[in-house]
């Protein structure tokens, strides 16, 4: 029986080399392999806790220990009495100005009543209400794009004018 109107092609021998088929295993494991750890999270912010205390006080830094530029970024300061007494009427927490320069702020939550910035320190200082003892401060900020580097930084808390205890976390940025 013959088909009329129909002809066959030839079949199209393709061969790889050895080379050809390694570099495409590899990057489809490598593709494959980045989807996976990104999945699982290990490619986002990742956070610590520095804490404190001494003085009657204990001060404790949430922040991201890695994190990735453009992304939402995690950084608050808790401060408070270790005897559950009231704090001081004002406390002032300071900051690495270096360090909070990495983020593009949206904001702070609670307002300080007053704050200053050096080359230095930023300094926040915080009415707190009578009875307290504790007070939290959330900044609500995202890495700068273009911060490549991570920084380390040192949170204080000062009370009437004197440093009573400080501690010191490091940023890592990944690519």
């Amino acid at each position: 029986m013959s088909l009329t109107g129909q002809t066959t092609r030839p079949a199209v021998e393709t061969t790889h080399s050895k080379w050809e088929t390694a570099l495409r295993v590899m990057t489809i494991g490598l593709v494959t392999g980045l989807v996976v750890v990104g999945g699982l999270g290990f490619l986002g912010v990742r956070t610590a806790d520095a804490r404190v205390s001494g003085e009657g006080f204990e001060m404790n830094v949430h922040y991201a220990a890695v994190t990735r530029p453009a992304l939402a970024t995690p950084f608050s300061i808790t401060v408070r009495s270790t005897d559950g007494a009231a704090l001081p009427a004002e406390v002032t927490i300071m900051v690495s100005s270096e360090y909070l320069a990495m983020f593009d702020d949206n904001g702070m939550e609670p307002l300080p009543s007053e704050s200053y910035n050096t080359a230095t320190w930023t300094s926040w200082t915080f009415a707190v209400p009578e009875g307290r003892g504790s007070i939290t401060v959330d900044l609500d900020a995202r890495l700068e794009p273009s911060v490549q580097w991570g920084r380390s930084a040192e949170a204080r808390l000062e009370i009437d004018g004197e440093v009573v205890i400080s501690v010191p976390f490091t940023t890592r940025v990944a690519p």
